[in-house]
């Protein structure tokens, strides 16, 4: 049997076809004389996956993703079909996890996140899943509080600028202006006062240096009369003064001695207050009655009577008594 020409290019075209899908998806992850165990995941949403993106286990390739499909009518989740090569087994605890690659512009790719457990996952099995945030979102996550604060700062720079406008009227900058003319103008003059107290001191350097070497030995002066012998022996004697005032005001202070039995003594107070009071009166009676105690005669001496002799007697002790009672 003879086959045509037209049949064999079209049995060569067949078999590279299937020769090229073959190789096809066996880069994608299929093998068609292998074939690979296969798994579910469900999410409430793709998160941006694909069919034909890559499953990984720490990072190594182990199967591909095969379908997505929603799980119900409701179109609220969707059911996302895996395949995983034969030879990598894990626990039905680990979870299938749909994240951002490594990179950061990596497309949306499929990890399983392996975790200990006795059971393991068999074929046909529904793992665990979870939808993980990828470097842009982590980036965005950071940024979103910068993004805030700065929104806040600048409201507030913003509304400080208005309260500043608001103050900055006419007339206060025009008063601000005049103030910092002023200031520099007070610069200025400290300027050339500060440049005449250096002129002043720079002319006056040796008659300084003199007034202080005069300073100085006027101390030293001062030091060597405070540490002579005649000081030393001045407060001695200062020390030794004191000391006996010490000593008569502690006698005065006991009673002893004259001064002191003067002081104390309540008696000799008594008969000098007495006496006082006697000479007090003797006084008063010699201003009343002179003539009692004063005779001055023209022609003589005049002879005291014993009348009189007797009356003196009389007055006097009267004025004893009188003395007495007071």
């Amino acid at each position: 049997m003879k086959y045509g020409k037209e049949f064999k290019i079209g049995l060569v075209s067949l078999v590279i076809l299937v020769s090229f899908i073959w190789v096809l998806n066996f880069i994608k992850g299929y093998n068609f004389f292998n074939p690979n165990d296969y798994y579910y995941a469900i999410y409430p949403t793709s998160g941006g996956l694909q069919t034909g993106r890559p499953v990984k286990i720490n990072g190594v390739r182990v199967g591909i993703v095969s379908a997505i499909e929603f799980s119900s009518e409701t179109l609220n989740s969707v059911t996302v079909k895996f395949e995983v090569d034969k030879d990598y087994h894990f626990s039905k605890n680990s979870i299938a996890e749909i994240s951002q690659g490594e990179g950061l512009m990596s497309d949306v790719e499929m990890k399983i996140v392996l975790l200990p457990g006795e059971v393991m996952a068999e074929r046909g099995d529904t793992l665990n899943s979870r939808i993980a945030g990828g470097m842009t979102d982590a980036i965005f996550g950071a940024i979103n509080p910068i993004k805030e604060q700065l929104t806040v700062t600048l409201s507030t720079m913003d509304s400080v600028l208005k309260d500043i406008h608001s103050v900055l009227n006419d007339s206060t900058r025009e008063n601000l202006s005049r103030s910092i003319a002023s200031l520099s103008v007070t610069l200025k003059n400290m300027e050339g006062v500060t440049a005449h107290t250096e002129s002043l001191l720079k002319e006056n350097k040796a008659h300084l240096s003199t007034i202080a070497l005069n300073t100085a030995s006027s101390l030293e002066k001062l030091n060597s009369v405070l540490d002579t012998a005649s000081l030393s022996r001045t407060l001695k004697d200062l020390e030794n003064t004191m000391a006996q005032l010490n000593a008569i005001s502690s006698k005065i202070a006991s009673g002893e001695g004259t001064i002191g039995g003067m002081i104390y003594d309540e008696n000799l107070y008594q008969n000098l207050s007495n006496a006082t009071s006697s000479l007090g009166l003797l006084i008063e009676d010699i201003k009343e009655n002179p003539k009692k105690y004063i005779n001055v005669t023209v022609f003589g001496k005049k002879e005291r009577t014993e009348k009189k002799i007797v009356k003196d007697s009389i007055a006097a002790e009267r004025l004893r008594d009188r003395a007495r009672k007071n």
